[in-house]
């Protein structure tokens, strides 16, 4: 039997992180919002980073299975709307010596897409989980202080409404 090409692409990842050397931890926090099953972790696996410290987001229980099984000890939250100030403070006093965090979110595109009939875009009960992005960032900064460097990366549909997308940009002070 052979690997599949994603096998064997998930083989060679494993391999660099575990090659020697690669034990060394980088000063990254990796804070996955909606993780599912932890695309955003299997990044710094290719390209054979370690981060200090992995949380995820995520309210599926499958999905936290896999998360936990591929990277022992992530930090594991099952509900966005449980993110708060002294959870955050807790991170930042956990992972003292991180000098990045990095906060990936791909969060419900349900009320955005263009195949929804009447969507509601960001006022919509699933997509407005939006929200909770801009305000988990701003308590990540708040709390980790100035010293630390605080990255997102935000994904969605491609078929939102020009006014659903400026209205993103605008909350997250970026393009896409």
């Amino acid at each position: 039997h052979e690997l599949s090409s994603e096998g064997l692409d998930y083989l060679q990842a494993s391999r660099r992180v575990e090659a020697p050397g690669a034990s060394e931890q980088s000063p990254i926090l990796v804070v996955s919002l909606f993780n599912g099953i932890g695309g955003a972790f299997r990044s710094y696996d290719a390209v054979g980073v370690l981060p200090m410290g992995r949380i995820a987001v995520e309210c599926n229980a499958g999905a936290n299975r896999i998360t936990l099984r591929r990277w022992p000890g992530t930090l594991i939250v099952e509900d966005v709307k449980l993110v708060d100030r002294i959870m955050v403070g807790s991170w930042s006093r956990k992972f003292l010596r991180v000098q990045e965090v990095h906060l990936w979110a791909g969060f419900p595109c349900t009320d955005l897409s263009s195949a929804k009939f009447g969507r509601e875009n960001l006022s919509g009960t699933n997509s407005s989980l939006f929200w909770e992005i801009p305000r988990i960032k701003k308590l990540i900064k708040e709390e980790f202080g100035e010293s630390v460097v605080v990255k997102s990366a935000v994904e969605n549909v491609a078929s939102m409404d020009e006014s659903a997308c400026r209205e993103i940009s605008e909350a997250l002070e970026a393009v896409p």
